[in-house]
């Protein structure tokens, strides 16, 4: 074989391997253990909220089972949360305030006898209990898997900057706020598209990040909801176009068994996912 010749099949067979390894999974990552849950939920965090890595935060896990009899059947649970140290840390003393039993003249007076009528005042009430300080939380989160190690639920709480206060509370609070003014203090709140651009929403959803998790995702449908208890179809924000909640409902692919459904809720102003349920209808075939 020649040179030129060999290198033409080294190439080949070069491009084919990376064509291999590129090729999207269609099989949804299954912790077996512990730590491979543990591991599956660090690398989830860190794809759906980059803006925590880098930061030397520390992750909490927390995880239970029974004692005298474990199922392994039963749904396996982790609570999960991002700080600036352990979330059972104690960070400081705390002054004021009480822990455990109070003890005074009425304890003493319990184990005399014979002191007559002799009556002592009532013990003053004791101080208001002060939880001690731990390290502050930027993100909460819970996760739920099957015992086939499918995630069937997630719930992401991440903790609001100033900017991004609730643009509906400032409607609420400026009520004479022009629709420029309103459209602004949008961009502000860290907004990734303009308010009513569902488009370009939908087209920056991270569908990709959740196929690492479960596998290749057929999108079947999509739905923008108002979630405010007033909201109603012909107030500003409606009519602006806005959103709190856009719904997908995607499909995992078929290999060797039924399709799973799953539903995806992703906050409207920088398209983080926040909720995650494995529709039920969908697992019975399992």
């Amino acid at each position: 074989m020649n040179a030129k010749r060999f290198a033409n099949s080294l190439s080949l067979f070069v491009c084919l391997f990376v064509g291999i390894l590129a090729a999207p999974s269609a099989a949804q990552r299954r912790p077996k253990s512990t730590d491979g849950y543990m591991n599956y939920e660090r690398d989830f965090l860190r794809a759906f909220y980059p803006e925590l890595t880098g930061k030397h935060y520390f992750v909490t896990f927390e995880w239970a089972e029974r004692f005298d009899q474990p199922n392994d059947n039963a749904d396996v649970v982790f609570l999960v949360d991002v700080g600036a140290g352990a979330k059972f840390e104690i960070v400081g003393c705390c002054y004021g305030g009480s822990a455990g039993w109070v003890v005074g003249p009425q304890a003493i007076y319990s184990y005399g006898e014979g002191l007559g009528s002799l009556e002592l005042p009532p013990l003053p009430p004791p101080p208001p209990k002060v939880e001690p300080p731990h390290p502050q939380q930027y993100l909460s989160s819970t996760f739920v898997f099957d015992s086939q190690g499918n995630l069937k639920r997630f719930f992401g709480k991440r903790q609001l900057t100033r900017p991004e206060l609730d643009i509906v509370s400032q409607v609420r609070v400026h009520p004479d706020m022009t629709d420029e003014e309103l459209i602004a203090a949008y961009e502000k709140s860290g907004a990734t598209c303009d308010i009513g651009d569902r488009k370009a929403f939908e087209r920056n959803l991270p569908i990709s990040k959740l196929e690492q998790f479960l596998g290749k995702l057929k999108k079947l449908r999509t739905e923008f909801e108002r979630t405010e208890f007033d909201a109603r179809p012909d107030d500003r924000l409606s009519k602006l176009g806005y959103f709190d909640i856009c719904r997908v409902f995607l499909q995992t692919a078929s290999k060797g068994g039924a399709p799973l459904e799953y539903r995806a809720d992703f906050e409207s102003r920088r398209g983080e996912l926040v909720e995650l349920h494995l529709v039920p209808d969908t697992s019975s075939s399992r």
